[in-house]
């Protein structure tokens, strides 16, 4: 017999009494229906009716009393209540037996030798085969049910003591050996799922709770982190604003650099926790998929540009303009690509280092999906087939001369396909050792409701274009017959020389590089185009000087965007101003009194120091209670509130501002370096107008305040001058 652990006793108790409820529920009026056939079908009731009439009058009383103890309400959930309703259910139960063992032992006695003998003794072994379904995992209530009903009816039995009673004898005890045998397996087979069932459920309780201790953890540290980042991006970001001389800014763009990587790194393990936790989710919504991909150079480009990386993409014609799908994380599923294979390519100015493309082509499409397929590939160091076989396990990378060489979690490519599967698809490498590699992936999109722009009509004349790196080049040929211009695509001004003198051109697009500064590339340009009207483009890395005497609307940065194509054409007049919708942006300056709601010394100096940036004055507070008190007196147009500070918090102090009738309406812009899945949420839930979080980046703080604030003077007369 299998022994219970006392820790787990109560909770088996409550187990058997919940089962024994459910199993008697229906079998309450067993006796009466086995009364029935004897009574109207045999000689008993007429032989013996006190008797016969006085049992069945009990257990139809018993029966209804125990109907309603087991239909109303539900069965006890505490281990004392299940210990005392057993004991009752016990006590009932062994009286039931008793009375029907009596019965049963006078008729034994009563028909000796004839068929209702025979009748009742099988009719009391379906009794007693009942009480194993009936009473399983209660061991004790079962014997004694068992003792309580055979014990009479094998005396009555034994009262003849012949030939054919002690055969019946034996016969019966051989029954009541087997039943107990199966009595025993019965319960120690309900003992062993029950205990198993809750060691089970113990462990998912312990599991979740384990699930609810790493989500904490990972907001605290997602928090903590995030704060002391937002000190050092927030300050490196307004330090290369700043006057700065060549070797300053190259220091703090590099220190720049290493907190991006650090702040990647971060991302990277919050959104695995999420994966495994499966708490990722994602959305649909309308967006362009060129832009998709124009942000991912974007923010690569400067890092790629760095090193001397070529970027290039090519979109097929027949891949629509607009899908349906989350562009977040499509954008990260590049991000991670890209940033991989210009991490693992080598330095050095076209084309000794190397270049990255992006491909995307459609596979199918029909009313319900659009299936694409993206290839990234470049001309890296490549890799073996021994870890292109590890290549998209958790923080698996090369070796671990790789992890100190490149850096990195090694989880960019886990995410990556766990991403590239919830979206439908499949995602997978090829590679050769010092030859580069090729990254394969496919989604499944929806159809977009929106079209793309109607391709403008043919511009006269070609547009020449002189870039040393090739991918570029091919990508702004691409833009320009996106835009019906014809390219005349060059690496060098000798070859572009030659175009000039064989046909007339509409404009020039001219790249800059290491070896020709912008001011080399304008002299050499002047002298191929003496006295020439003719509308210059340059095209400059981002992040590098441009020259005061050089109109602003004639430079481009690399990577290239459609858009700046687009404007270039429409200044050259190669395109009419109606093709091109105007881009909105953010004023450049803004006008207006803030409030700055931060504990933290380093953030609450950033967050002055950005609002400055930004054309804005301000004041700081270090709590909630003091930012209440403070936008009280009506002097501010928005406050920017941290999320956690000591005393009033920033949700509590949100609350209390909707609740006061001058405050009802003033914007609230979460400030938090809480980032994790539902933060969002829970601002805007405190009545928060909008969220930033940490690290607070320029560009993304005008954008907010921007929608909430006026533009300064200065720059709405520039705007209207314009």
């Amino acid at each position: 017999m299998i022994s219970v652990d006392p820790v787990l006793e109560p909770q088996v108790r409550v187990a058997r009494v919940g089962q024994i409820w459910r199993r008697s529920r229906w079998a309450v009026f067993l006796y009466v229906l086995v009364f029935a056939p004897l009574g109207f079908g045999t000689s008993l009731a007429a032989d013996h009716p006190w008797i016969y009439g006085a049992t069945l009058a009990f257990f139809v009383v018993s029966g209804f009393v125990r109907w309603r103890h087991l239909h109303i309400g539900q069965p006890p959930t505490a281990s004392a209540d299940a210990g005392r309703w057993l004991e009752s259910f016990g006590n009932h139960t062994k009286l039931s037996a008793l009375v029907w063992g009596a019965f049963a032992c006078y008729m034994q006695i009563a028909y000796q030798g004839v068929f209702l003998q025979f009748a009742l003794l099988l009719i009391t072994a379906g009794i007693g085969c009942f009480a194993l379904g009936a009473f399983a995992g209660e061991r004790k209530m079962t014997f004694s049910f068992l003792a309580c009903v055979m014990v009479p009816t094998l005396t009555g039995l034994a009262y003849a003591w012949n030939g054919e009673a002690l055969v019946l004898l034996c016969m019966m005890l051989m029954f009541i050996a087997a039943i107990s045998f199966q009595v025993v397996e019965i319960n120690d087979w309900f003992i062993r799922s029950t205990v198993e069932s809750l060691l089970l459920e113990r462990s998912r309780k312990e599991a979740e709770a384990a699930a609810r201790v790493k989500s904490e953890f990972l907001a605290n540290m997602s928090h903590e982190l995030r704060t002391p980042m937002n000190g050092v991006m927030g300050m490196l970001e307004l330090l290369l604003q700043s006057k700065l001389d060549r070797e300053q800014k190259l220091l703090a763009r590099t220190s720049h650099r290493s907190a991006e990587s650090l702040l990647d790194i971060l991302n990277d393990i919050l959104d695995f926790s999420k994966m495994s936790a499966g708490k990722m989710e994602f959305v649909r919504l309308d967006f362009q998929l060129r832009n998709a991909i124009e942000d991912v150079y974007d923010l690569l480009g400067p890092r790629a540009l760095e090193k001397g990386i070529d970027l290039g993409y090519r979109i097929d014609p027949d891949v629509p303009d607009w899908v349906c799908g989350d562009e977040g994380r499509l954008r990260q599923v590049l991000m991670n690509l890209v940033s991989n294979a210009i991490k693992f390519s080598h330095s050095g100015e076209w084309p000794n280092g190397g270049s990255v493309s992006i491909g995307t082509r459609l596979v199918s499409q029909d009313d319900a999906t659009v299936h694409l397929a993206f290839d990234v590939t470049d001309q890296g160091q490549g890799m073996s087939s021994k870890t292109l076989a590890k290549l998209f396990q958790p923080f698996m990378q090369a070796d671990t001369s790789t992890s100190r060489r490149f850096g990195g979690t090694g989880l960019g490519l886990a995410i990556s396909r766990q991403l590239v599967s919830a979206m439908g698809g499949t995602i997978s490498a090829e590679s050769v050792e010092n030859h580069g590699a090729r990254f394969t992936f496919d989604i499944k999109l929806a159809p977009s409701s929106r079209t793309g722009s109607t391709a403008p009509p043919a511009a006269p004349g070609p547009v020449l274009v002189i870039e040393p790196a090739p991918l570029s080049r091919e990508m702004i040929g691409h833009l320009l017959r996106r835009h019906g211009v014809t390219p005349l695509l060059t690496a060098s001004l000798e070859e572009a020389a030659r175009h000039l003198a064989a046909s007339p051109i509409r404009a020039v697009f001219a790249g800059t590089s290491a070896q020709l500064s912008p001011s080399s590339l304008r002299t050499q340009l002047q002298s191929l185009l003496p006295g020439s009207a003719l509308p210059v483009f340059l095209i400059y890395n981002r992040g590098d000087a441009v020259e005061d005497d050089f109109p602003s609307s004639h430079v481009l940065h690399r990577p290239v965007r459609s858009a700046q194509i687009a404007e270039a054409l429409v200044v050259a007049d190669c395109l009419p101003r109606a093709t091109v919708p105007t881009p909105t942006l953010p004023s450049a300056r803004l006008a207006g009194h803030v409030l700055i709601a931060e504990d933290n010394a380093v953030n609450q100096m950033l967050a002055q120091r950005l609002v400055a940036a930004l054309g804005l004055t301000s004041e700081v507070v270090p709590h909630g209670e003091a930012a209440v008190e403070a936008l009280l007196t009506g002097r501010f147009l928005l406050v920017l509130m941290d999320c956690q500070m000591p005393g009033l918090d920033g949700y509590e102090a949100t609350r209390r501002l909707r609740q006061l009738p001058q405050t009802k309406e003033l914007p609230v812009i979460a400030m938090t370096a809480n980032a994790m899945k539902g933060d969002r949420e829970l601002c805007l839930a405190a009545g928060m107008t909008d969220y930033v979080s940490k690290p607070i980046r320029l560009e993304r703080l005008r954008e907010i305040l921007s929608r909430y604030l006026p533009a300064a003077p200065e720059t709405l007369q520039s705007e209207s001058s314009k």
